[in-house]
């Protein structure tokens, strides 16, 4: 009887340690859980990507691959820096959702993610496409913050959703093309130069 009586309560207990363990997994943020990718299919296609649009409220660049070099478009086909180009593409296939926020537009511009077709506004768009055209990921970028394991992070809202999000990660976007310019087009040592001409039209 006693046994009966150890085995039933070992019983009750047992399911109460589990049912309280679901309990706290269920009411626990997701952001603790699991830091979802933002772009789960950009990391395999990275290699794709041929076309970086940059839009601002003030202006739009666009970055083209066109053959081994990557070249601003908007800017007569000016070479273009390779490593900030590579440095924002990853940048996007590591950025992870760590909590999501308002859906309401009304409080877009408290995080910055309104879009760069408002006034005034320092959010801006960058899309990523292949040769196609296709576009392969789009995000509009917002107000930067600490995540809360103080890694940098940022405000974010794909275009074609309502919701906010705060995503760890961090991306160097800018819509002057100064920011883009390849500027060492030629490493030529002063003691290499010996004769200087300078022919106009």
């Amino acid at each position: 009887m006693k046994n009966r009586k150890l085995i039933i309560l070992s019983i009750v207990t047992l399911t109460v340690i589990l049912a309280a363990g679901i309990t706290s997994r269920l009411r626990a943020p997701q952001s603790a859980i699991n830091k979802q990718v933002l772009f789960p299919e950009l990391a395999v296609r990275i290699n794709d990507v041929a076309t970086v649009t940059v839009k601002g409220n003030k202006g739009t660049i666009v970055l083209q691959q066109q053959g081994e070099q990557w070249v601003l478009a908007s800017s007569d086909n000016y070479p273009a820096l390779f490593s900030r180009i590579k440095q924002n593409v990853v940048g996007m296939a590591e950025l992870r959702i760590v909590d999501e926020k308002t859906d309401n537009p009304e409080f877009y511009d408290q995080l910055g993610v309104e879009g760069p077709e408002i006034e005034g506004t320092k959010s801006m768009l960058i899309k990523l496409q292949d040769k196609s055209g296709q576009t392969i990921a789009e995000v509009i970028t917002g107000n930067k913050r600490q995540s809360s394991s103080n890694k940098p992070g940022l405000y974010a809202r794909k275009p074609d959703t309502a919701r906010a999000l705060l995503v760890e990660g961090s991306l160097d976007i800018s819509e002057n093309p100064a920011h883009w310019f390849e500027t060492h087009l030629f490493d030529i040592s002063s003691a290499q130069v010996q004769d200087v001409r300078i022919s106009y039209p």
